[in-house]
């Protein structure tokens, strides 16, 4: 999370802000090491995140060390618990939520054109 914030600022609080503007109630993010804790925390204090931090390690120690825990980055496998973390996912909201929706990572947004129609298009500068 630490290299992505370098690159792009507040990337996840964008992510989160378009997507509550556009309708999304709340989120339920699942992380491979625990770095976007502390710029989720905000959220997860409203209540608006359900935050999963080091996932694969709390199915398993191995699980965790084959995702996130090797010395060399080559070696990590964090799409191993993919198919779990979807299926937990839908379990946690069923009964909970009208609609589940995923999105891979904050480099996906979630549009509609049919929104956009309505406000004319959405430019987020003039927001």
């Amino acid at each position: 999370a630490d290299r992505m914030y370098e690159v792009a600022p507040h990337v996840v609080e964008d992510w989160i802000n378009y997507h509550l503007l556009v309708g999304i109630e709340h989120f339920t993010i699942f992380d491979i090491d625990g770095s976007y804790e502390p710029y989720l925390q905000p959220f997860i204090e409203k209540g608006v995140v359900t935050y999963h931090p080091r996932y694969p390690a709390r199915i398993s120690p191995k699980l965790g060390l084959l995702t996130a825990g090797l010395a060399d980055p080559q070696q990590h496998r964090s799409m191993l618990v993919e198919p779990h973390a979807l299926d937990a996912c839908v379990w946690e909201n069923r009964q909970v939520s009208e609609w589940v929706l995923v999105l891979h990572s904050f480099e996906e947004y979630l549009h509609s054109h049919l929104l956009a129609k309505g406000w004319g298009g959405f430019n987020a500068r003039n927001l």
